[in-house]
Parts: structure tokens; C-alpha cells; sequence
């Protein structure tokens, strides 16, 4: 897996890159790239020569150089695992993202609080000085900068996954731990909006089963009856997976609102809308307005089964018995 770090000065992303240095992961700079370089050159090691030195080697050599020649020295030394520090521009984003199972992580914390950290590094390339700080802060996000400059704030909005780091290394640590869940092959799924106002699906958090579905109209669903909700959908996804429609359970507690058929299957030949039914098992009636959130989806592998007619089947210990026949307690005792 390769872990990618973006975010902002003194926000703390050492912390995640020595997660994973802890784990086994080949560490790289993007930062120490250019470092050498300078040193190559004779430049003075100052964050300002630093950020006009990365933006001439993008002019002079691509947007995405420094990343190039990380992944060279990745792929000569046949590193499956690594983290690459110090992600400052979009260029550098996408060409990292044609390496399989790359996420990039960003980090932010509070501006003093990454001041102070700054200050007590005190790294020869960092601001001394509250001013001077928030000038160095601001072009390093992309103020000012042009398209090959630093765009720190640009490669955030693209990360996978955002952690704040204001001080809570158990938290940090918590959901630096989940992002290992995304090292499995993905499934492509297409999503076509037939209507303007649909929400493309989406997981709440990382490492959960179902994605959201979203209402596109508004509806009143009365005590005991039931409404196809639509969700202004098409989807496409390979053959051998279904895609399960699902209750949400916090509607179902509270409300009283399922799905009659749940869980509901979607074959992936099937190109239509991917509408809901929506059931109200509720004293009271219900509404769903646009945008709400209706019902969970779970993509599903599943196995083709070999039908046979036989005249005989192989026994089993339970046999023919069934509704109840094993009892309703623990110990197994009918009631």
C-alpha cells in the first residue's frame, strides 16, 4: 500500500508517516527530494528558497517531477509498502494515483497550535515569527501561487481521508489505523444521475459495509402504508455481485420505517432507477424530505450455484425438522 501525506506546516503529519515507518513502511519526501536538490545547488535552506526552488523544478521538469522520482526509486527497489511525505501540488496527486492502492492522507490542525509546534521543531527552513509564519501558511495552501506553485490547499480537498491534529494522539492514532482497511483490491461501481438533483452514494465512515441512498423528492408516508422512493439513480458493477438494499436502523428504532422486502437485490445486469420501498410500521406518519438519507447499500459477492435434479439427498442431523424444531432458549428448550 502507499500511504500519501499532504497537509499543512506543522499540522503534524510526521506523526502519521512514523505510524507507518513503525510498521514497516519505506519512508519518502517529496520535501527531501528537493532538499537534496538544493544542497546539489548550493541553496541556503530556508522555507521561502525551498518553495521557489519546488516551483522552478515544476516549471523546468512538470508539475508532477518530484513524484516521479520518488516512485522511480519505489518501483527500483521494489518497495509493496511505503509512505510518501510532503504532497504539495495536484500534479503530484495524480500521478502518485497511478500507483495501485495509493490514499492520500491530509492533516490540519489549529494555526497557533501549529505555530507553537514549528517553533519547538525549529527546523533551519521554518518561520521564527508569528508574521512571518502566517506569509510562508498562506502561500504554502496556494494563495497567490500559480498553477505549478505550492497548492497544499488543493491537494487536501482531494484526499481520501482528513484527520485533525490538535493534540490527540489517541484519536489520530484510532483513525490512522483504520486507513489500512482500504488496502483491498476495489470494485468499480458506476453511478449515473438521471435526475439533477440526485446524490451520488456515499460512506459515512471509512471501513463501512453500506453506502448511503438519498431521497430525490419529498414524501408522506402514512402509518401502515408503503411509497417507492426514488433516488435518481443507475448503476453498473461487474457480473458475480449483487447489490443489497437495506434498512437503516436508526429509522427502523425510531420511527418504525423498513423495507418490506429487505433486503431488496439489485442484479448487475439490471440498468433501470434503483428505487426504495419504503414501509411505516409506525403509529405515526412519516415524512421524507429531498436529500434524506433512506437506505443503506452493501455490495455483495456471491457464488453461482450448480443446480442438479437428484432422487436422493445425504442425510443430515436435523433432517426435515424446522420452525422451532431447535428450540427457542439458550439451552435449547422449547417454549
Amino acid at each position: 500500500m502507499i500511504i500519501g501525506l499532504t497537509g499543512s506546516l506543522g499540522s503534524g503529519k510526521g506523526i502519521v508517516a512514523d505510524f507507518f515507518r513503525d510498521k514497516g513502511y519505506e519512508y519518502f519526501s517529496l520535501s527531501n527530494e528537493l532538499r537534496g536538490i538544493a544542497k546539489e545547488r548550493g541553496i541556503e535552506l530556508t522555507r521561502k528558497n525551498l518553495q521557489d526552488l519546488g516551483n522552478q523544478m515544476r516549471r523546468e521538469k512538470g508539475n508532477g517531477y518530484l513524484a516521479e522520482r520518488v516512485i522511480a526509486k519505489i518501483l527500483d527497489r521494489r518497495y509493496s509498502n511505503a509512505v510518501i511525505d510532503g504532497i504539495r501540488n495536484p500534479a503530484e496527486v495524480l500521478v502518485l494515483r497511478k500507483m495501485k492502492s495509493f490514499f492520500l492522507v491530509a492533516v490540519d490542525a489549529q494555526k497557533e497550535i501549529r505555530f507553537q509546534r514549528l517553533r519547538e521543531r525549529n527546523r533551519e527552513s521554518d518561520p521564527k515569527t508569528w508574521e512571518e509564519f502566517l506569509k510562508v501558511d498562506a502561500r504554502d495552501l496556494g494563495v497567490g501561487e500559480e498553477e505549478g506553485g505550492q497548492q497544499v490547499g488543493k491537494c487536501i480537498a482531494l484526499a481520501d481521508m482528513s484527520l485533525v491534529n490538535n493534540g490527540n494522539i489517541e484519536e489520530i492514532e484510532k483513525n490512522i489505523s483504520k486507513i489500512e482497511l482500504k488496502n483491498t483490491e476495489k470494485i468499480l461501481f458506476k453511478v449515473k444521475k438521471i435526475k439533477e438533483n440526485a446524490i451520488i452514494p456515499k460512506y459515512a465512515t471509512l471501513g463501512d459495509a453500506g453506502m448511503d441512498l438519498f431521497s430525490t423528492e419529498d414524501y408522506l408516508v402514512k402509518s401502515g402504508e408503503r411509497v417507492l422512493v426514488s433516488t435518481g439513480l443507475q448503476f453498473e458493477f461487474p457480473q458475480g455481485y449483487e447489490l443489497q438494499i437495506r434498512p437503516r436502523s436508526g429509522l427502523a428504532l425510531k420511527h418504525g420505517i423498513s423495507m418490506p422486502n429487505t433486503p431488496g437485490t439489485v442484479d448487475a445486469g439490471y440498468r433501470g432507477e434503483i428505487g426504495v420501498i419504503i414501509i411505516n410500521h409506525g403509529k405515526e406518519d412519516f415524512s421524507i424530505k429531498k436529500g434524506d438519507k433512506i437506505a443503506q447499500a452493501v455490495l455483495n459477492k456471491f457464488e453461482i450455484a450448480d443446480i442438479q435434479e437428484v432422487a436422493e439427498l445425504g442425510e443430515s442431523e436435523r433432517g426435515s425438522e424446522g420452525f422451532g424444531s431447535t428450540g427457542f432458549s439458550a439451552d435449547g428448550k422449547k417454549v
